[in-house]
């Protein structure tokens, strides 16, 4: 019969070492970062030893498109190489929620920075567009439309829209002659509405320092861009609008038809030259040749100057003018004289 000594049992144990663990702990923090830094080396290596040919694109940012989106459009176009640091660093300056949609210009050689502040800002390419002294609605829309920033029908249906109309603060019948002729900086994907918007505040700059002067010759707005319009059309020289200016006013003060040609053309909605004596008869309010006044409303939209004319006319006896066919006008006091004028001229 065997006995154990349970005293003589030999048991083994392990005493973990505080020094040691903590050895360990700072040994694999170590390793892994050697191991990202060398990855990060890896990584960049290729773009620091070899420099980036330079890339410059004209880039569409779709509406509704977040951080990740857009950093994946900029990689595609080779702007930038790491899509996740454009979006970490997009959350580190808060912007990420409001990076804008539209066109840009970049290149890559342009900082993280640049990049995310031009998309915040909304800095986009901008197109201009030139509207001349004296373009109706009608070759407005059709220049717009011409330059692809918009469609002609739309632009007229809303250049005739009441409620638009109104929340101008205008009781026209249309926005004829408020949308002041200019060139124009604006962005590819502008609205119609926004485009009557940016002209109508020109108009608005243009003509508000005016408005002490038109009250002091007890008219309306409505009156004198009316009356500068029809002096746009006739004038083809400058010098001469304030005395196409003041044959208006002193015709009207007589009380003496207008009897302008241009608005015989605005009522027949299209150019035709020379008139005819029926084409004098057009029933119409614009006629100026039936009826008394001013017209119902501008016929284009006068530029500065014409305005200017239609607020300071020249101070002669003037009633009448005929063109010389050479860009200049005959001007006379009587009848007598306007018929001898015609049959020279």
């Amino acid at each position: 019969m065997v006995t154990t000594n349970p005293q003589s049992r030999v048991t083994t144990k392990w005493v973990r070492n505080p020094q040691s663990s903590g050895k360990v702990t700072i040994l694999g923090l170590l390793l892994v970062t050697s191991f990202l830094l060398l990855s990060l080396v890896v990584i960049l290596w290729p773009t620091l030893l070899v420099p980036r040919p330079y890339v410059s694109s004209t880039i569409f940012i779709p509406p509704g498109s977040g951080t990740r989106q857009i950093a994946s459009i900029l990689k595609s176009y080779r702007i930038i190489d790491h899509p996740l640091y454009f979006i970490l660093q997009a959350k580190r300056k808060g912007v990420e929620n409001s990076l804008k949609a539209g066109e840009y210009r970049f290149n890559n050689r342009m900082s993280m920075e640049e990049i995310l502040d031009r998309l915040n800002k909304g800095e986009m390419i901008t197109y201009s567009f030139t509207i001349p002294e004296g373009y109706n609605l009608k070759e407005i829309a059709a220049r717009l439309e011409e330059e692809g920033f918009a469609s002609s029908e739309r632009f007229l249906a809303l250049c005739y829209n009441r409620d638009i109309i109104y929340s101008l603060g205008l009781n026209a019948g249309s926005l004829e002659g408020y949308l002041f002729p200019d060139t124009y900086q604006v962005i590819r994907s502008i609205s119609e509405k926004e485009i009557i918007t940016i002209m109508f505040n020109r108009f608005r700059k243009i003509t508000d320092p005016f408005q002490g002067k038109i009250k002091e010759m007890k008219a309306s707005l409505h009156s004198i861009i009316t009356l500068a319009s029809l002096i746009e059309k006739e004038a083809q020289k400058e010098e001469e609008k304030p005395l196409i200016s003041a044959v208006f006013h002193n015709r009207l003060k007589k009380g003496m038809p207008l009897e302008a040609c241009v608005t015989v053309l605005y009522a027949l909605g299209y150019h035709k030259y020379p008139l005819t004596y029926d084409d004098l008869k057009v029933e119409s309010p614009y006629n100026t040749y039936l009826h008394c006044g001013l017209p119902p409303g501008p016929i284009c939209s006068p530029g500065r100057t014409s305005i200017e004319a239609a607020l300071n006319p020249a101070p002669v006896p003037y009633l009448y003018f005929v063109s010389q066919q050479n860009g200049s006008h005959q001007f006379s006091m009587t009848f007598t004289q306007h018929k001898r004028a015609k049959r020279i001229y």
